[in-house]
């Protein structure tokens, strides 16, 4: 009977010691951003500008057309920009995370593509 008790207690040892030194290495991430508030106004300079930063200066900073850089970015994209149907504009269908044929590399995030679709919809100003 005493093996069988110190057996059981070796056995209750080792499962506590194993148990309690596993570690999980939860990743948080950061709660997204709310989408655009309809009334407020984004600025092209604090709320575009950093997306392109982000996601696409490193191919288009100069060397591939649209010059992204934020000095530059406002005039290259004037073209990309689709008032009458702001959802057809190429600056926000490309690298749209829905989109899967065209520009397959970095894509905005759905709170990115929510934003520049909402700049576009408030008239795509230079502010």
């Amino acid at each position: 009977m005493k093996r069988y008790y110190n057996f059981s207690l070796f056995v209750l040892l080792v499962a506590t010691l194993f148990f309690a030194s596993c570690q999980y290495d939860f990743e948080v991430k950061p709660a997204p951003e709310p989408p655009p508030v309809p009334g407020d106004t984004l600025s092209f300079s604090a709320e575009i500008i950093p997306i392109f930063t982000a996601k696409c200066v490193a191919c288009h900073g100069g060397s591939q057309a649209p010059d992204l850089r934020a000095d530059n970015a406002y005039n290259s994209i004037q073209t990309l920009v689709n008032l009458a149907i702001p959802a057809d504009s190429e600056i926000y269908t490309w690298p749209n995370p829905t989109n899967t044929a065209k520009h397959a590399w970095k894509k905005y995030s759905d709170t990115e593509a929510a934003k520049v679709l909402f700049w576009i919809e408030q008239g795509a100003l230079n502010n």
